[in-house]
């Protein structure tokens, strides 16, 4: 007869919303077979490996590799801006030098905004699952999703679960998640197409434009790829005012 080993499991912070309601903010107790790793742990529990930070085994820093022994506590923890754990193993060691996204189907506005704001943000209404996790890892890009099931495939490594259905919240919980709120660049990428915008002069414009356009502004961009011919009219005002009252919040 097999006999089953027991670890206690616990996870921290906003890791409880992917859990059952009983098993929230306590020790759960967990039956496992011999060479149980955490990864697998986790993944019983639905939680992605992408919104894990680091592990702690009798409050020891472990690997999602590591394998689990009987009776051991193990703790879990998402990511924390403001927790220091310079000493511990965190759960990816190969982290971005450069930070770029690749958002699904359901986050145009975002990808929207964060273009806006200078993010390299990929984004296309055709892209599929499997397309997304071939991009983010042939191009080193995290994904933007709000698909559990997208982040728990396995070939993922960098993600992140958006959770609010709010536009305008979806970019406030990014730009916190990632801290980049001094990273802007501002008015610096296409927001059609996400390529690098270049300032052209006021004179080559002047057939591509509508005449009042012409008249009433002279700084021009124009996206490198698509051609696409940007100025900071209206539509730029309103969305730089609604992301600065978002970001000042």
């Amino acid at each position: 007869m097999l006999i089953m080993k027991k670890a206690y499991i616990r996870f921290y912070a906003e890791l409880n919303n992917f859990i059952k309601r009983e098993n929230r903010y306590k020790d759960i107790k967990y039956r496992f077979n011999s060479g149980t790793t955490v990864k697998h742990a986790v993944d019983t529990f639905g939680i992605p490996q992408t919104e894990i930070d680091f592990v702690l085994s009798n409050r020891k820093s472990v690997s999602l590799n590591y394998k689990i022994r009987n009776n051991d506590r193990i703790s879990i923890y998402p990511v924390f801006e403001s927790f220091d754990i310079k000493k511990t193993s965190r759960v990816r060691n190969n982290s971005l030098r450069t930070i770029k996204f690749i958002a699904d189907v359901h986050l145009k506005k975002l990808a929207k905004y964060l273009r806006f704001l200078g993010f390299d943000t990929l984004y296309s209404n055709s892209f599929r699952d499997k397309k997304i996790v071939t991009i983010s890892n042939n191009e080193n890009r995290i994904i933007l999703t709000c698909d559990v099931e997208l982040l728990n495939r396995k070939e993922v490594t960098h993600g992140y679960l958006v959770k609010s259905r709010n536009k305008y919240i979806q970019i406030e919980e990014v730009i916190h998640r990632f801290q980049l709120e001094n990273s802007f660049n501002i008015f610096s990428r296409c927001l059609e197409c996400n390529s690098s915008l270049k300032k052209i002069s006021r004179e080559i414009t002047k057939d591509r434009i509508p005449e009042y356009i012409y008249r009433n502004f002279d700084n021009f961009k124009i996206c490198s790829s698509c051609n696409k011919i940007y100025w900071e009219g209206s539509h730029f005002d309103n969305l730089l005012s609604k992301l600065k009252k978002i970001l000042i919040n």
